[in-house]
């Protein structure tokens, strides 16, 4: 008999396949243990997985990433098409039938649906639709998404559940969050309560470090950032969608890392985020759900000292702030592993059949106190026996995760965490608006800028004080911008003096710069530039004309720099040119 278990979840989808006994397997589809759970509309056909995503940078908006978090819709609007969500999602498991249909060679006898223990009638008899309009085959049996990681949870040595005892199941996906109280009982294992949050998840998660990172970025061209958060063009489109993976990749990079890049498009520089701005940006959604989990728990008539364990499942689990605010909130170090997008598939895979329609109504009763569940001795649940003893795959050893501040041995994928450093008075949580918060390399602009503001108002002030004390000349303001190249100008060195005060001004174009880089105002500074070029320009034919070489050096000089700092100023900054600076005083002692 084959069995086939498929966890559909909102970003990736998990299939486990087992056949006439064999060890239950993860079905690789496309080479990778998970599937995206993507679609891509492309004349009247769907797309799925990796594929779909990367049409989706031709074509945006024939995308839909996260069809299941749309259950509730009914229809996609992909590009120009109609889809019906039943469609999407029936997409999804075609794909992964068709794979095992490659490996089997037929259908399986029996498919596991696995589904969110708080999705009603209407949810689940949708799923059932898409399964059987994608033709899986076989009997279609759906499994409650914490009884099947409860499954997981007590399939492995020294975590097994007894009859009484119950397993806090905390689930922190792409999509949402769900929570569960999971009892054992003889029969199986049993939902006691459950609980949930339709506003935290992955998803939520990047939108939070993309608004952050707006923020920082939208004030240099801001403009610009608004076309890029509400794309009209296909150009635009195809930017927000990689500026969105590049904005998951460095979420989950943060979770190994103190810090890391965010590459932006044109004309933005790479924003550096650490591992504590994101945590100062989640921790109170993350607090949300711990306090959840913690009335849930209250809720199935239990304590916290009373549970078997927590176990951390979803592939946003392995965010260690999660395990810390568990640690520091409720007094329990909870459980994960190494993968735990695949926990649930695996969980589904090892019920016995005979549990399947457990509800907590048919065992009333069962779990009246905690003292009772934390000293109840009987027999382990019943499972099927196969041919061989079915054992854990190596990689998908269980972990306890230690709060992060406590040093714990190194563990594939998941390091050592590093304690964080005292938070200083500037390291305050970011306002969800305000001013754009600093970050090193605008320090160093700042820094830069300041100085040579400094130097061209002395510069101005010493040179408006020069020329006002020469009596040949009445209006000095109107030598400097006029460029009055007289005889009596030149003569008495007043064109020497209105030229030292085109250097101040100069030096304050090229400050200008650092300070705005982009914008408005850089183009105001492009027609300055050129107004004044074209002036000396001309002054500087005037000189040759009036065969006044003593100045001619000194005039090539200013058009020189009025030029340059034009160019500079026409130029769009690429965003990368402070990043040494970002990169090097970032992590420079005493810096941050």
């Amino acid at each position: 008999m084959t069995v086939l278990s498929v966890d559909l979840g909102t970003s990736n989808t998990v299939a486990v396949l087992s056949q006439e006994g064999r060890l239950p397997r993860v079905v690789e589809v496309d080479g990778s243990s998970t599937m995206p759970s993507a679609v891509f509309a492309e004349h009247g056909e769907l797309i799925v997985g990796r594929e779909a995503e990367r049409r989706a940078r031709l074509d945006p908006a024939s995308f839909e990433p996260n069809p299941k978090r749309r259950v509730d819709e009914g229809t996609l609007l992909l590009g120009t098409q109609v889809v019906p969500v039943t469609d999407a999602l029936a997409a999804v498991l075609r794909r992964v039938g068709d794979e095992v249909r490659r490996q089997l060679g037929a259908n399986p006898d029996e498919v596991r649906l696995t589904h969110p223990a708080q999705w009603g009638p209407v949810r689940r008899n949708t799923l059932l639709s898409a399964a059987r309009q994608a033709k899986l085959g076989g009997e279609l049996i759906l499994v409650p998404e914490p009884v099947a990681a409860a499954s997981h949870f007590a399939s492995f040595p020294g975590q097994s559940l007894e009859p009484g005892q119950a397993l806090a199941v905390y689930d922190l996906g792409a999509g949402t969050f769900d929570v569960a109280v999971v009892g054992a009982t003889r029969q199986g294992f049993v939902v006691l309560a459950e609980g949930g949050l339709a506003d935290l998840g992955g998803l939520d998660v990047d939108h939070a470090l993309l608004e952050h990172i707006s923020r920082q970025a939208a004030g240099r061209d801001p403009g610009r950032w608004a076309d890029l958060m509400r794309p009209t063009r296909t150009e635009d489109r195809r930017a927000q969608r990689a500026l969105r993976e590049d904005v998951r990749v460095a979420k989950e990079s943060l979770s190994n890392h103190p810090q890391t890049d965010v590459p932006l498009p044109e004309p933005f520089e790479d924003v550096l985020v650490s591992r504590a701005e994101l945590e100062s940006l989640i921790r109170p959604n993350l607090m949300r759900s711990v306090e959840l989990m913690s009335s849930t728990v209250k809720a199935a008539g239990l304590t916290l000292d009373g549970l078997a364990g927590i176990y951390l499942v979803g592939g946003s689990s392995r965010i260690p702030l999660v395990a810390t605010l568990i640690s520091e909130q409720l007094h329990v170090v909870p459980t994960r592993l190494d993968q735990p997008e695949t926990a649930v598939a695996l969980g589904a895979h090892q019920l016995p059949k005979a549990s399947l329609g457990l509800r907590t109504e048919d065992l009333a009763g069962t779990f009246s106190k905690a003292s009772a569940a934390a000293t109840t001795h009987m027999p382990s649940p019943p499972r099927p026996q196969p041919q061989q003893q079915p054992v854990p795959p190596p990689q998908q050893r269980p972990q306890v995760v230690s709060p992060q501040p406590t040093p714990v041995a190194p563990q594939p994928f998941y390091p050592q965490p590093q304690p964080m450093p005292q938070p200083m008075a500037w390291q305050q949580p970011p306002m969800p608006y305000g001013m754009p918060m600093r970050g090193p390399s605008n320090a160093m602009a700042y820094v830069t800028a300041g100085l040579f503001l400094v130097v061209s108002v002395l510069t101005l002030i010493c040179g408006f004080i020069n020329t006002d004390s020469s009596p040949e000349v009445d209006d000095s303001f109107v030598a400097l911008v006029g460029f009055q190249f007289t005889e009596d100008v030149t003569g008495n060195g007043d064109f020497a003096i209105s030229a030292s005060l085109t250097v101040g001004f100069t030096v304050m174009l090229f400050a200008g710069l650092l300070l705005t880089r982009v914008g408005v105002f850089r183009w105001i500074l492009v027609a300055l530039g050129a107004a004044l070029t074209i002036s000396y320009v001309w002054g500087l034919i005037w000189v040759i004309d009036k065969n006044g070489e003593d100045y001619l050096s000194l005039l090539i000089i200013c058009l020189v720099l009025w030029l340059a700092a034009t160019i500079a100023a026409a130029i769009p900054p690429t965003g990368h040119a402070m990043r040494g600076y970002q990169r090097r005083f970032a992590t420079a002692p005493g810096w941050r």
